[in-house]
């Protein structure tokens, strides 16, 4: 069949033509039904045009049947890292300001392109599931991010001195924190 939303990494576009919240809210939805309304961590990046995409895949998810756990500012490995099920990140990586996106784990690992089809095959059917799934803010995510990298991946880096430029990304926070956690002079 192919995918028709579907790229290498998500569906990406320019916001407001390509990428709609209208969209983005359909995509929620269709995922929340093909996952069976598994519960969803999301997280997002600091474009501008991320807290609307957010709120609309947050709507799309709960009316599909899915508890969603809004985490924020969140680097896409911390999404896949932290969810406990089920994962969406709002961003379009490396691409210009005007761009934005959503991808999807499951498990921790990113979608096959087989479920990208038949999510894709759910966006237009409009069709809410017979209860709501609910909405709701989760704080501290990135603090768990931090001590989970630390934890599982962290060496001593007592005395290094590090500079960091996260360019206003969704690493924003976390970068220098597990630099500082792990000793380095940052």
């Amino acid at each position: 069949m192919g995918r028709r939303l579907f790229g290498t990494d998500g569906v990406r576009g320019v916001v407001g033509e390509d990428l709609t919240e209208e969209l983005v809210e359909r995509l929620g939805r269709a995922f929340a039904r093909w996952s069976g309304g598994a519960s969803v961590l999301v997280g997002r990046d600091t474009r501008g045009s991320g807290p609307a995409l957010e709120r609309a895949l947050a709507a799309g998810l709960a009316a599909g049947g899915s508890d969603v756990s809004l985490g924020g500012v969140l680097p896409t490995p911390a999404v896949a890292l932290l969810a406990q099920d089920a994962g969406a990140v709002v961003s379009a990586s490396h691409n210009p300001a005007e761009y934005n996106g959503v991808k999807f784990f499951r498990g921790g690992w990113k979608l096959e392109d087989a479920d990208e089809e038949e999510i894709e095959a759910l966006v237009d059917d409009d069709r809410e599931a017979d209860s709501a799934g609910e909405v709701r803010e989760v704080p501290g995510t990135v603090a768990r991010y931090v001590e989970l990298v630390c934890e599982r991946f962290g060496a001593p880096l007592q005395g290094l001195h590090v500079v960091l430029d996260c360019a206003n990304g969704a690493m924003l926070e976390a970068a220098p924190a597990v630099f500082e956690r792990l000793g380095a002079i940052v």
